[in-house]
């Protein structure tokens, strides 16, 4: 399924989606033919969104039945979480907490990687915010303007899921005191993981805070991270 345009995308995904039960052959053809098209535009920005925006609508259908694709679509989403526009890092990250949440019985073998991804992420973050100088002031402004535009009946640009996961993402930065949104979809997905309980990402996290401890890599972002786990 090739597809031009995000909105055309998410039309084709619901209409494919609609009145098929769990086990419907229909959503395994879909999920093969997106991860196919996926795969080979991962390059392209406009192209992964789309992937993105179709692949959110599908993953509750399948539900622990996506363990199925976890070889082709677990690289795409962590690859993504690293890319240069934050847009795709931020519903990268989405996407892979609502993976997270439909498969967290298996997810006890990949929590110690997706911690380490998110790591590396954050650091990003914190690098990006020191380099633009992105401030509260700024963050404050840029949430008054999509709030004008929303009242004007404007739609906010690179919006990918529709009001309710663009609301939730503005929720979860308000709530973390985040002026990086990549930053916030971090810790959203960590709050996830955590509900997972488990083991392997606790022993990655005590490693990440042992290093903290010796000054290897010290960051105040990381160190949040790991309260987040701890709820130190």
């Amino acid at each position: 399924m090739v597809v031009c345009k995000e909105s055309c995308g998410r039309w084709l995904c619901q209409q494919a989606l609609e009145g098929k039960n769990v086990r419907a052959e229909g959503y395994h053809m879909l999920m093969k033919e997106l991860l196919t098209e996926a795969e080979r535009s991962a390059h392209k920005p406009q192209q992964r969104l789309i992937f993105l925006a179709c692949v959110a609508l599908l993953i509750p259908r399948l539900g622990l039945y996506i363990l199925r694709y976890f070889a082709q679509l677990m690289p795409l989403l962590l690859e993504w979480a690293h890319a240069y526009d934050e847009k795709t890092v931020v519903v990268a990250l989405w996407v892979l907490a609502t993976v997270v949440q439909h498969a967290w019985p298996r997810i006890e073998a990949h929590a110690g990687v997706i911690w380490q991804h998110l790591v590396q992420v954050a650091k990003a973050a914190e690098a990006r915010k020191l380099d633009r100088g992105v401030d509260s002031y700024s963050y404050n402004k840029q949430q008054q303007e999509e709030q004008g535009r929303a009242q004007n009946g404007q739609q906010p640009p690179g919006k990918v899921f529709g009001d309710d996961t663009d609301r939730q993402v503005k929720v979860a930065a308000d709530v973390a005191g985040c002026s990086d949104r990549s930053f916030a979809a971090v810790l959203q997905l960590l709050n996830v993981l955590k509900q997972c309980g488990s083991e392997t990402l606790y022993l990655a996290v005590a490693a990440t805070a042992q290093q903290q401890q010796n000054g290897v890599g010290s960051s105040s972002s990381i160190a949040r991270m790991v309260r987040c786990i701890f709820g130190q």
